[in-house]
């Protein structure tokens, strides 16, 4: 991901997340029901989306409100628990994987997934298992 001052305005953050994931304004405008020329308004910082198309991006590109807004995530209390049950060795584990799986390129983030099952395979249920 970019570091936050590149990111450091609603426009510049939904074109990031359209950029990422490889589609066009016609896509999303097609998939959100949000007028391409309102989208690409809003990619300029020219306009600023309703709050309903604001709820709309946020849960296509599976990111919270308070980040497209914000470019911060909100932090919950299950987040600062989190923090104090691991150590850094963890955390530097959960920083690899996440940078791992913000990869755009597809075949890396196959190669990720099955190397950590495979890695880690005690700790997956069996596809059987699963349901």
């Amino acid at each position: 991901m970019q570091n936050s001052a590149e990111l450091d305005t609603l426009g510049k953050r939904l074109f990031y997340l359209r950029q990422s994931s490889n589609k066009t304004l016609q896509e999303v405008s097609n998939e959100c029901k949000v007028s391409r020329s309102n989208l690409g308004k809003y990619e300029k910082d020219v306009v600023k989306p309703s709050a309903e198309a604001i709820v709309v991006l946020s849960d296509f590109y599976e990111v919270s409100t308070d980040w497209l807004l914000k470019g911060i995530e909100a932090k919950s209390k299950i987040q600062e628990e989190t923090k104090i049950i691991f150590d850094q060795d963890t955390k530097d584990m959960l920083e690899a994987v996440k940078l791992m799986m913000s990869d755009s390129d597809p075949e890396a983030r196959s190669w990720a997934k099955v190397q950590f099952r495979k890695s880690f395979a005690e700790y997956f249920p069996k596809k059987d298992e699963r349901k």
